[in-house]
């Protein structure tokens, strides 16, 4: 079944993606221009902030361009909940050191800006419950395995 859900997904995300623009061949796969993204008809699927969020992390050069099969796997994922590969490739961009801790400060920063929309209460709760080392760090790898 849940096969299923994911290709009828991919197939309406890639005619959501084909109906905002023409897609653009380069070197053999076809890509969709960033500008035409206000075009994508998903504001009942994402808010601007989560728009821009997809465009900064698919085409984190702003080359203007990002492959179509990039965009649907985003959107597949974020449309099927959490994807925690996602989660984890963002999360390690704030690991200065790569030893799989963030301070709590970057952590905070980052969920209250570009994570998950939560009110106060229950931000602050998830901030609460977020598993930190003696240095009051993130472990990476424990916080996903707790919310995935």
């Amino acid at each position: 079944m849940e096969g299923a859900r994911q290709a009828r997904l991919e197939k309406q995300v890639n005619e959501m993606i084909h109906l905002a623009g023409v897609p653009v061949e380069i070197e053999g796969v076809l890509h969709f221009e960033v500008k035409n993204s206000k075009y994508l008809g998903l504001n009942d699927v994402l808010s601007m902030k989560e728009m821009d969020q997809m465009i900064s992390t698919l085409d984190p050069e702003s080359k203007g361009t990002i492959p179509i099969q990039s965009i649907t796997d985003y959107l597949v994922n974020f449309l099927s909940g959490y994807d925690q590969d996602l989660l984890h490739n963002a999360l390690r961009r704030l690991d200065a050191d790569n030893d799989g801790f963030i301070p709590l400060e970057d952590f905070e920063y980052f969920m209250r800006n570009y994570g998950v929309e939560l009110p106060e209460k229950e931000m602050s709760l998830l901030l609460k419950c977020v598993p930190l080392d003696d240095q009051k760090r993130v472990n990476i790898e424990k916080f996903i395995k707790a919310i995935c």
